[in-house]
């Protein structure tokens, strides 16, 4: 026993000496480790202070270099003499402030006006200097009897001429102290060397070598051989132009030395340091370090011993946990089921109760009826292409996952989605891991949203609604389908907004709009409304509103953007026709008289430039409502406001006061020659008479002209002296023009004024003036109660119609019986369009059959382009050679034959028909076709009644019974 005791305890001890001898011998390393570390860190730390020293000693020579340049060239512009008392004066004068050398003249000739030069080098070195002829100062060290100095020299220039050097030779104790820095805490000490090796200059140090003046004797005092491979490393050093390090050994311990250029005048600044330096820096990062390891041993001590605890405490916790897992496995809403291999073959292992449940079958039953085999589970609903690819994955040890549909236990349906995956060791599968998954209602829901999308795709194609969504991290904008049923593709749906920049559908005004409010989406704007004015690609320009909303992720940051596109262009031209009605005369679609008001002030009050304003009244016009009629009068009205229109520019003003009353203001007038001429043109254009039971009624017109800004500044100025004007040409014989001029009596104006007086509706016999296109039907049943003739009636209302909508060209047309041709009854043309009227001519009709697909609820058929050619259907009418721009043609059907048609033409430009005018004109052509098919009839009927009459003559003159029989009764 006692044997191993002393045993045991000899192994003990042997682990200590072990342990020692491991610990000395990694504490050795980890010095040696720590000490090359030191002394690199030691080397970068003196390369950058001897940088930083260099630096220091260039600063300071360029500063006196500065010094003495300054003196040089005040020397210079003061004389050109260098031996004059006045030049060795001055100079002497700034010895006193050079503190830092003495100051020296060197003539021409290399010598001095005072002192003297140390060697021939030193003559032909001045020379050369002046020679040069340069104003740049230049340090140069030199050699002397005593040791190497440095001077500066700067060239004294007069009239741009170098007359002489001002030499500044520094003092050996202000160089001295130039190189004096406290290194490492006073250990360190510097030399300066001149290109040869001279020592130029030392710090101010104790044990600095005074006696040295050469690098080889600096080297050489240290007593031992091996300075010459040191002193050889830096002569090639400084050489070369390079920095460098080395310790060499001296008497009393080794020395680090670094050495660098100081770029001036090829000197050099070697800086030594005590090797102890290092050697102490590196033993207390050893004791710390040693420190750190003990402190790292006893914590890993403790740590053990900790770890110890926990894991008695830890084995009970797992324990803990297995029965946990245990329990989640068997209730895991999936089912899980796990096989080793036993050779070649998969033998179950166990199954949770998920398994079991998904499938429909007991544990008993699935091992009777499948051989807990879940591969002859599955193999039914499985296609034999599929079956055969699991299989042979199996055999494979390669992973699957599919879904299938398979009936349970209970009869029920049930998605099952199973994936089979393995347990490896040394790359070998060991176990067989098949999770199964119910994804029926995920199955479902698919579906349900399948159908859900389809319903969506539905509506977008029987809308004109677009939808679309912009994801703004990837700048990509998807649109719906229906987009491009609608517009042009975009050039790239990528970089959205800025692929907007240049879209044919946008003006460059609405581009920079979009793109700014869909910066303001990316910067958090949560939603927005916009309308924008868009060119589809039928070239037509469509508003639409645009709305648009923010999805933001769950950190707040904005990451889509989805929005509806919405075809608001009938409302918003419905909107603007309300607004531009609201400013103008319904009858004669100027301005009324508060917009005109409104607009000449505006007129007024923000341009200095000159203007003519004109009032006009129709002469005699009272007599054309009393002997047509107030409708036919209104019609009068009606095309003279048109007349008076197109005489004047768009920026002209042109308005109506009231009954036979008009204003125009005309704007940027320069000479009065213009007003009276466009005056003149106004009483050519109202001239006109009219006759009626043969009595002819003639009309005219009356202006009077005020001149801004002479006649007046304001709007109530310029009105009331064309109102005198308008007097005086009405008080002077009417169908004439006057300019206002101060000879004219304001008082005749108030004695008479209310025979002028102008009123806003004329309401005589209860009949009130309203719009033509606006009140369409009251119009027309009028107009015909009017004029029993329809002949008469029919030509007046086309007329209207035409100016009214800008038209070039209406006829009326009516089908023969068997529909093979038709004839113009009623034609209207504009000035300048031809007729194609034929008094009796049938034309050619187009096949009915061919038509009808196309007409549209209101049975109109609409070419907006005829220059891009006449639809195949209408291919035998000739309105593409007659110049016709836009058509639209009104059928008027009766038991699905077509009785007559209505053609309406613009020959001036491409017209796109509003739905506006499509119900105007339709309403247009049931009345007119009504009157004149019931006209037709009439004079049918009135024919064959007659030719009734003829033959019941006739067979009252015969023998014959004549009977007629009803072959239904």
């Amino acid at each position: 026993m006692a044997l191993k005791e002393e045993h045991s305890n000899q192994n003990i001890m042997s682990a200590v000496v072990i342990a020692v001898l491991i610990f000395i011998v990694s504490a050795l390393i980890f010095m040696n480790i720590i000490y090359s570390s030191t002394k690199k860190q030691l080397f970068a730390t003196m390369h950058d202070l001897e940088r930083q020293n260099v630096l220091r000693i260039k600063q300071n020579l360029e500063t006196n270099k500065n010094f003495v340049s300054s003196i040089s060239i005040n020397l210079g512009r003061m004389t050109g003499d260098l031996d004059s008392n006045e030049a060795i004066n001055y100079v002497k004068g700034y010895s006193w402030f050079a503190d830092f050398g003495t100051l020296y003249l060197i003539k021409r000739d290399g010598g001095m006006s005072f002192g003297k030069i140390n060697s021939q080098a030193e003559r032909n070195y001045y020379t050369d200097l002046i020679s040069k002829n340069s104003s740049y100062s230049d340090i140069r060290v030199f050699n002397s009897e005593t040791g190497s100095y440095l001077a500066i020299n700067s060239p004294i220039r007069n009239h741009n001429e170098t007359i002489g050097v001002l030499s500044a030779k520094l003092f050996r104790n202000r160089l001295n102290q130039l190189v004096t820095f406290n290194i490492f805490n006073g250990t360190g000490f510097c030399y300066l060397l001149s290109k040869d090796g001279s020592i130029i200059a030392r710090s101010n140090h104790p044990i600095v070598n005074k006696k040295a003046t050469t690098l080889d004797e600096l080297f050489s005092a240290s007593g031992r051989t091996e300075w010459k491979e040191d002193y050889t490393s830096i002569v090639d050093g400084m050489e070369k132009g390079t920095a460098g390090e080395t310790i060499y050994p001296v008497k009393n311990g080794n020395r680090v030395v670094c050495y660098a250029p100081v770029e001036v005048a090829g000197m050099y600044l070697l800086t030594s340091v005590p090797e102890n330096v290092v050697f102490t820096s590196a033993t207390g990062y050893f004791l710390k370090g040693l420190l750190f390891v003990l402190i790292c041993m006893a914590n890993f001590a403790v740590f053990m011993c900790i770890f110890l605890r926990k894991m008695k405490k830890n084995n009970e916790i797992i324990r803990y946990s297995n029965r946990e897992l245990s329990q989640v496995y068997d209730n895991m809403p999936g089912g899980i089921v796990r096989y080793v291999l036993d050779g070649k073959k998969w033998n179950m292992k166990s199954a949770n109760k998920g398994f079991f449940k998904i499938i429909g079958y007991s544990e008993k039953v699935f091992a009777e009826k499948y051989e807990n085999n879940f591969f002859n589970l599955i193999s039914k609903p499985l296609s034999m292409g599929l079956k055969l690819s699991v299989l042979r994955k199996i055999q494979k040890y390669e992973p699957i996952e599919t879904e299938m549909k398979m009936v349970a236990g209970d009869g029920s349906p049930r998605w099952v989605n199973f994936k089979v995956d393995y347990v490896k060791e040394d790359n070998c599968p060991k176990e067989m891991v098949v999770i199964f998954s119910d994804i029926t209602n995920i199955k479902t829901a698919n579906r349900e949203l399948y159908v859900s999308k389809e319903q969506f795709d539905i509506v977008k194609r029987l809308t004109n609604v677009i939808f679309f969504e912009w994801n703004i991290e990837t700048g990509i904008i998807s649109p719906s389908s229906n987009f491009l049923d609608f517009f042009d593709p975009l050039d790239s749906y990528e970089n959205f907004p800025y692929s907007i920049k240049d879209y044919s559908a946008l003006c460059q005004e609405d581009a920079k709009a979009l793109i700014s409010l869909f910066e303001q989406f990316k910067a958090g704007l949560k939603e927005s409304l916009v309308e924008v004015n868009a060119v589809n690609k039928f070239g037509d320009a469509v508003w639409y509103r645009a709305f648009m909303s923010t999805i933001f992720d769950e950190s707040g940051k904005p990451v889509k953007v989805v929005g509806l596109l919405t075809d608001i262009d009938e409302q918003k031209k419905k909107l603007q026709s309300a607004e531009e009605r609201a400013s103008k005369d319904p009858l004669t679609q100027l301005y009324n008289k508060t917009s005109t008001k409104d607009l000449i002030e505006s007129y007024i009050s923000s341009t200095q430039s000159q203007g003519a304003f004109m009032m006009l009244d129709i002469d005699n016009f009272k007599l054309v409502n009393d002997t047509h009629g107030h409708l036919y009068g209104d019609a009068v009205l009606s095309e003279l406001a048109h007349t008076l229109k197109s005489l004047f520019r768009d920026s002209d003003i042109t308005g109506r006061f009231g009954g036979d009353e008009f204003v125009v203001f005309m704007t940027n007038v320069k000479e009065t020659m213009v007003v009276q001429k466009k005056a003149e043109s106004i009483l050519k254009a109202f001239y006109r008479s009219f006759r009626k039971e043969g009595i002819e009624y003639g009309i005219s017109c009356s202006i009077g002209i005020s001149l801004y800004p002479w006649d007046g500044n304001t709007y109530e100025k310029l009105m009331r002296k064309a109102d005198l004007s308008l007097y005086s040409s009405k008080n002077s014989g009417k169908n004439q023009y006057n300019f206002y001029s101060d000879s004219m009596d304001i008082n005749d104006l108030s004695r008479n004024k209310g025979i002028w007086k102008t009123t806003e509706i004329n309401a005589i016999h209860g009949f009130v003036q309203k719009n033509f296109r606006e009140n369409v039907a009251e119009y027309i049943l009028k107009l015909f109660s009017q004029y029993e003739d329809v002949d008469k009636a029919v030509p007046i209302l086309l007329e209207l119609v035409g100016k009214s909508f800008a038209l070039g060209r209406i006829d009326v047309a009516v089908f023969s019986e068997d529909e093979t041709y038709h004839e113009i009854l009623y034609e209207w043309c504009d000035d300048g369009v031809y007729s194609i009227k034929v008094e009796g001519k049938g034309f050619v009709s187009d096949e009915w059959s061919l038509i009808k697909p196309h007409l549209n609820e209101n049975n109109i058929v609409l070419c907006n382009d005829v220059e891009r050619g006449v639809p195949d259907f209408l291919k035998k009418d000739d309105m593409c050679d007659r110049g016709v721009k836009s058509a639209m043609l009104c059928y008027i059907v009766e038991h699905d034959k077509r009785k007559a048609v209505l053609v309406f033409e613009h020959f001036r430009k491409k017209h796109i028909f509003t739905k506006e005018e499509m119900d105007t004109i339709r309403t247009i052509s049931d009345t007119i076709s009504l009157f004149v098919l019931r006209a037709r009839e009439r004079a049918q009927y009135d024919e064959k009644e007659a030719q009734m009459k003829n033959w019941e003559l006739m067979l009252d003159e015969t023998d014959e019974v004549v009977y007629v029989s009803d072959a239904e009764n």
